[in-house]
């Protein structure tokens, strides 16, 4: 399906339902395309205790902090990278 904008407020405890499972995992990466949150492997800050990632075979769970939302720029299916979307930081 579509890929939008994610707009994400920062502080909150967000859960994505992925529902493409297996075949479409969910990462959300910096401005290089480095994986800080990774469904399909691991992220430079899947082990931070501020953002407590949590995955599952239904999706990722993550509290979006400040030093994850300067760092995030997008989130894309790991296997199809074509599949993207920009997020943002909102109010």
């Amino acid at each position: 399906g579509e890929t939008p904008s994610l707009t994400l407020t920062g502080g909150p405890r967000y859960r994505f339902v992925n529902n493409g499972g297996s075949a479409h995992p969910l990462g959300f990466q910096n401005s290089s395309d480095e994986y800080l949150l990774n469904q399909d492997g691991s992220g430079s800050l899947e082990d931070n205790s501020g953002i407590n990632y949590e995955e599952d075979s239904d999706g990722v769970t993550f509290t979006y902090t400040q030093q994850l939302a300067d760092a995030v720029a997008d989130y894309r299916c790991t296997v199809h990278p074509s599949m993207e979307g920009t997020v943002e930081t909102g109010q």
